[in-house]
């Protein structure tokens, strides 16, 4: 901090109270001395926290808890339960208080599966008249004694392979082809039996891929002892009888059996283990397996439940492996094959069929609600954000594969945020509702925040108060089950008016002990609140819907310098389109992102029940189950919540009693709104994706086509892009305030008939005496005692409609439309939440936390970890315990010179080395110039974090001639200019690099319709222009991979590939050898230490996760380096380098920079970088 006078403390609002926005302000403020820097402010619509997280309890119903869906977190959660863990330190709450603690908030989960449709494997995807014969798929994922949120690293790419691999040996192992042996250690986590923790003892034993007998739960990895002599003898059998054929007919292939294949597999392991060089010989031996094992059991793979589940965990691996080793992930990460649907890679490596119609395919597009419109006729899913998910899930867990909260999810992370931030000193600001993002005069920053004040709290009443109540012993009079108030609405909202003296809002009350958020607001503590609660159904005065018609108080405008300095923005990405109009109208990187990135409606319902999960007939384990039938195709028991919930204390004895002995959660997608029609209700098939048709006086006539939007009014109607998002969704207007009702009302009709059809799977003794499918609706607790159907009504049920609930896709292209947190396009504007891009890249908490991590480390450096958000861990070998590492964002200029121009800048020592990127009698010379931003030492993380600009003129494929080993190839920089003077002095005297102090002039010419950037990089000790450009970005950023796969565009002329015939061809080979050639060699300068001739190190430009886009323009090069010939002017025009021999592109990375090494250990640096580059051509070729 430079200057005596005191810095003016930046205030920093955050839009919006998601896990994302809710993990930048713990993070911003768990900095010591934070208060000193910051002022932070949550503004939130409503009365609540949480976003798709937040969830209330019914004061009018037991205090039960009511969530948007089904919620629990996965055992890989490393970030969200780092920040939990240390929340609930920082709470410390009385060890005798109910949940205290972060790990009796959370407590492990490890039955979880998927259901099998076998004989109608087509109706689960296609939704045809077929009643399949559903067979369930549970596995106990055994525990092990790890802890989330400890900040352990996730294993590589090549790791994580290795432990699929693994998987297959284990699967094969304990399957009917396997040798004889004990009981198999069950689980997808094979590892080491006797550090895993055994499954409790009142649960069924464990039995590898499957759960517990007695409810028709088959398993796939049982003992072999318990197989039935009749399967084991046919599969023997039939691999005697078919060995000859099968031996004959493949003579290319090795020829296996039983026990070569066992071999073979073993072999596989250790190769993996060994290295990745062996990849290919590993898909080979797979892909062997695969076929033989297809062979043999083809014809009876259908009827067999243990078969079918070895081939379908045999084909996966196979071609996950494949994927890895030839689709370019080893290299460049997942993120690569986001162009596929992960259906579409599958089988683009093999996969077959009757795998990719499995209860394991469907159950993982259903976990992650990947279908279009809300339609499970269209599936779509980016194959790399599924797959890094699925594999951190099955092999990545920490204690347990899922753990489930032991409260609502408002009740468990929620409310201990707000306490905890609350009382750190952030400011909240309830029933705040953003409605517009503005820019400045240039079009670059926030300006100002259009927000309505939803209501007004009442003032204080006067003399002596009691604080909010955090605990309440006595008992709670509990009120009878009313799903709507009795009050009469109010024909019209009142005027309230501001009242003398505000006081803040207090959100919380007390159940059982409990800090909780209610279900609707406290409307004691707000000016008009009778009103408010009498309308909040009936006219729908929710201030939480996008439809309220509730008016606001008061219209507030919030400015930049005066009320914020930085914005944190924290809504859903299905809310955008509506408060950030300007924003996307002048940025093409948001027109990207809201077009190309869809949310999707989901729903969900939880039915308290009055049998336990027992007496329904479920025998087994408490488990989750997800591939059953649409569209509530997951189910989850969560009976433990019962306990926290305030239910009138009943006795077993009594028939009619209320207190309910199991729950269950259901959760799936729904269609958007423009899509339903009404058709006959027995057509609806049990995996059917339409809703139930409408009656009156629902909406509109049956003998019609329905729409769900109300009539035409004179009210204003969006326009413009706002227009665009309800069409493309299938919403009504804002002013359509009767539509929640109409939405709620189909899921209530679509739940009750999905009732009637599917329960006698999960519970055979649920069922009615007449049909053994329809749920005996008595067995659901009903305080108002009702018959029939009409006792669903006492339940809850949700239509997450809302523009801000609709969960964010991942669909296949659109990883690269997601924005960095801290890459807005706006320079006071962060991004937080799961829609942004941050290395998970799917809707989960996870992706949330990290991206509000993300945040925060952008605007004050903390937490410089943040565990998973790189998939490849960079290229550069450290020499030593520090490395210096930040973020880039600058523009890579490639010239094609006269060799024996570009020969005459090298120095004595160094000579061109033979390379094949330029046409001959020609040499590349990169030009770099760019933003290095935080650039800070690896360790102590504290030490620098500085924000610089920096120029290089660079000479790739250069060797030096006074050495036998490590002669090159180097990339020669004769100098570098910067503009910090500690990064300068540091250069010079730490790494002995020529750097020089420069000062450079940037400006933004903004007369055409794409912004122009103007360079002028200046030697103020040499006093001459060492380099000018202008350039302007064309396109929206996208991944390396992805810009050089369009063949038209990229024409880089390679003048011999080498590339092995059975590599993947065509312009991507020879683009990517191309630039990965010249941006992965060790650099080179003259040492201004003495310590020799020259001095190297690594710099690792982070090709596999790094963003590009090509760039157009001119550079002119008058550097004191440069010979006279080449000093001039050279037009950029973008990756086209066929007629003006240049192209150039800008880059948007994380980098790192090794240790300096002078002459004598330059030979180990490139061998370490050769290693690397054979290692990322191979993968991407």
């Amino acid at each position: 901090m430079s200057g005596s006078a005191p810095t003016r403390k930046k205030k920093i609002a955050i839009l919006g109270s998601g896990v994302g926005a809710m993990t930048a302000a713990f993070e911003l403020t768990s900095v010591p001395g934070w208060k000193d820097e910051y002022d932070v402010t949550v503004y939130q619509q409503g009365f609540r926290l949480g976003g798709k997280g937040a969830s209330g309890r019914n004061r009018k119903a037991s205090d039960r808890i009511e969530e948007h869906g089904l919620h629990v977190w996965l055992g890989f959660y490393e970030n969200a339960f780092n920040m939990m863990r240390r929340c609930y330190e920082e709470l410390g709450r009385n060890p005798n208080m109910p949940l205290s603690s972060w790990d009796e908030a959370f407590k492990k989960f490890s039955y979880v599966g998927v259901m099998e449709s076998i004989e109608g494997e087509d109706a689960g995807i296609r939704g045809l008249e077929v009643d399949p014969d559903w067979v369930f798929w549970i596995e106990h994922f055994r525990e092990n004694k790890q802890t989330p949120g400890q900040g352990k690293e996730f294993l590589s790419i090549w790791d994580i392979a290795g432990e699929m691999i693994g998987l297959a040996l284990h699967a094969f192992q304990t399957s009917p082809f396997g040798p004889p042996q004990g009981a198999p250690v069950p689980g997808a986590n094979p590892d080491s039996a006797a550090s895993q923790t055994p499954p409790p003892e009142n649960t069924s034993p464990p039995v590898g891929l499957a759960s517990a007998e007695g409810v028709r739960k088959e398993s796939f990895l049982a003992d072999i002892a318990t197989m039935t002599v009749g399967v084991v003898g046919s599969a023997l059998g039939l691999v005697a009888r078919r060995s000859n054929a099968s031996s004959q007919r493949h003579r290319t292939r090795l020829v296996l059996g039983p026990t070569t294949a066992h071999l073979q597999l073993l072999r596989a392991r250790e190769l993996a283990r060994a290295s990745h060089e062996h990849g290919s010989t590993i898909c080979e031996i797979l892909a062997d397996l695969r076929e033989w094992l297809w062979d043999e059991i083809e014809h009876i793979v259908e009827q067999n439940t243990v078969l079918r589940r070895l081939w379908i965990l045999i084909d996966l691996i196979t071609a996950g492996v494949r994927g890895v080793v030839f689709d370019g992930v080893l290299e460049h990460g997942w993120d690569v094959i986001d162009k596929y649907d992960l259906v579409e890679w599958l089988r683009r490596n093999g996969a077959n069929e009757l795998t990719l119609r499995s209860g394991i395919i469907r159950g993982t597009y259903d976990f992650v609600f990947a279908y279009e419109k809300g339609d499970p006729r269209r599936p779509n899913m980016a194959a790399g954000a599924m797959v890094r998910a699925m594999l951190r899930m099955l092999f990545e867990y920490r204690g347990a594969i899922f753990w489930k909260m032991q409260a609502g999810m408002g009740d468990v992370v929620f409310a201990p945020l707000y306490i905890v931030l609350k009382s750190r000193g952030v400011r909240f600001e309830f029933f705040h509702r953003v409605t517009k993002l503005e820019l400045d005069a240039s079009k670059t920053e926030i300006e100002r925040i259009r927000i309505d004040r939803q209501v007004w709290i009442k003032p204080p009443p006067t003399g002596p108060q009691e604080p909010p109540r955090h605990e309440d012993d006595a008992p709670i009079q509990q009120a009878p089950l009313v799903l709507e108030t009795d009050e009469p609405p109010p024909s019209e909202q009142p005027k309230s008016v501001r009242p003398a003296h505000l006081r803040e809002y207090y959100p919380l009350f007390s159940t059982k002990g409990l800090l909780s958020w209610p279900s609707e607001p406290l409307y004691e503590q707000i000016v008009d609140g009778d009103a408010l609660r009498a309308g909040w159904t009936k006219l729908n005065y929710n201030l939480e819907s996008f439809w309220s018609s509730w008016k606001p108080v008061e219209k507030r405008v919030l400015k930049k310098g005066e009320d914020f300095d930085i914005v944190v923005l924290g809504i859903a990405l299905g809310a955008l389109p509506f408060i950030c109009q300007e924003l996307i109208e002048h940025s093409r990187q948001w027109q990207d992102m809201v077009e190309h990135i869809p949310t999707v409606q989901t729903q969900s319902m939880q039915l308290w029940m009055r049998p336990s999960l027992q007496n329904l007939g479920w025998n087994g384990a408490s488990s989750c189950v997800a591939a059953y039938a649409q569209p509530e195709n997951t189910y989850c028991d969560m009976t433990h919540l019962i306990n926290r919930e305030n239910w009138p204390v009943g006795t077993p004895e009594d028939p009619n009693r209320d207190y309910p002995g199991s729950l269950a959660y259901f959760t799936g997608p729904l269609l958007d709104a423009d899509l339903l029609r009404p058709f006959p209700v027995a057509s609806i098939p049990v995996s059917a994706t339409h809703l139930p048709p409408p009656q009156p006086p629902f909406v509109g006539a049956t003998d019609a086509p329905v729409s769900l939007f109300a009539p035409p009014s004179s009210t204003a109607t969006p326009t413009g892009i706002a227009a665009a998002a309800l069409q493309r969704d299938g919403l009504p207007p804002p002013w359509d305030h009767d539509f929640p009702r109409r939405m709620h009302e189909a899921v209530r009709r679509t739940s009750i008939e999905w009732l009637t059809k599917n329960p006698g799977v999960l519970w055979p003794l649920a069922t009615t005496t007449h049909d053994e499918d329809e749920l005996n609706w008595f067995f659901l607790v009903d305080p108002r005692h009702r018959d029939g159907k009409a006792r669903f009504d006492a339940q809850y049920w949700r239509a997450n409609i809302d523009p801000s609930e609709r969960y964010v896709m991942s669909p296949k292209g659109s990883t690269h439309y997601r924005l960095h947190s801290d890459k807005s396009g706006f320079e006071n504007l962060f991004l937080a939440g799961d829609w942004t891009k941050n290395g998970l890249n799917t809707g989960c908490v996870e992706s949330a936390a990290m991206s509000g991590m993300q945040v925060s480390r952008a605007i004050c450096g903390f937490p410089e970890n943040i565990v998973g958000d790189y998939d490849v861990r960079g290229t550069t070998p450290a020499l030593g315990p520090l490395e210096v590492l930040g973020d880039y964002d600058g523009a890579v200029m490639v010239i094609f010179l006269p060799e024996n121009d570009v020969r005459r800048m090298l120095p004595a020592g160094l000579e061109l080395e033979e390379q094949e990127i330029t046409p001959p009698g020609f040499h590349p010379l990169v030009i770099t110039l760019g933003a290095r931003e935080g650039a800070r030492f690896s360790f102590p993380r504290s030490l620098l974090h500085r924000n610089y600009l920096e120029v290089m003129n660079a000479i790739p494929f250069v060797r030096m001639t006074g050495f036998s080993l490590g002669r090159g190839p180097f990339t020669y920089v004769p100098r570098f200019y910067v503009t910090d003077p500690l990064m300068a002095g540091g250069g010079l005297l730490f790494w002995g690099f020529d750097t020089e102090l420069a000062s450079v002039e940037i400006r933004d010419k903004r007369s055409t319709s794409t912004p122009e950037r103007l360079w002028q990089v200046r030697s103020p000790l040499r006093r001459f222009c060492a380099l000018s450009a202008s350039m302007q970005g064309r396109e929206a950023f996208r991944s390396l991979e992805d810009w050089l796969d369009r063949g038209p565009i990229c024409k880089l002329p390679i003048r011999k590939a080498g590339l092995d015939p059975a590599c993947r061809t065509g312009a991507i080979g020879h683009n990517v050898k191309a630039i990965s050639s010249m941006l992965s060699q060790p650099i080179l300068t003259r040492s201004a230490r003495g310590l020799g001739p020259f001095v190297s190190a690594c710099l690792d430009w982070g090709l596999g996760r790094c963003e590009v886009r090509p760039l157009d323009g001119r550079v002119t090069l008058d550097d004191e380096y440069l010979a006279g010939p080449m000093r001039g002017k050279y037009d950029i025009t973008g990756f086209d380098a066929t007629t003006s021999r240049s192209f150039g592109f800008q880059i948007r990375t994380r980098w790192k920079l090794s240790l300096p090494a002078p002459s004598g250990l330059a030979s180990r640096l490139v061998e370490l970088g050769q290693g690397k580059n054979k290692l990322a051509l191979r993968s991407l070729l």
